[in-house]
């Protein structure tokens, strides 16, 4: 009976060793999990910086577009006025030169 008991002894021995290994390949995975849950929660949060960081880029490029449009406008109001005064000084030059004559 003794060698039966022993026998018996030895086959729990090695099932509470399985179960202890199991256990801990539970655990490992159960922390694999949680890691693998926080690096999502990370790059979620990296994400939404990423989107505010485009829109805020996004808003930058069209002031910056709003910019151009102001001072294109500037030029051209210039370019005009040189023009005006341009024709109004050769108006002057031609009036000049019919009293000179």
């Amino acid at each position: 009976g003794i060698a039966k008991q022993d026998e018996l002894d030895a086959k729990i021995e090695d099932i509470k060793k399985q179960l202890s290994e199991q256990e801990e390949k539970v655990n490992n995975a159960e922390q694999y999990l949680f890691k693998a849950v926080e690096d999502k929660s990370d790059a979620n949060g990296t994400l939404e910086t990423k989107k505010k960081d485009l829109a805020t880029a996004k808003h930058n490029v069209e002031e910056c577009k709003k910019l151009v449009e102001t001072w294109q406008k500037n030029v051209d109001e210039a370019e005009n006025d040189y023009k005006e005064a341009q024709r109004k000084y050769e108006k002057e030059r031609e009036k000049q030169k019919k009293y000179q004559t």
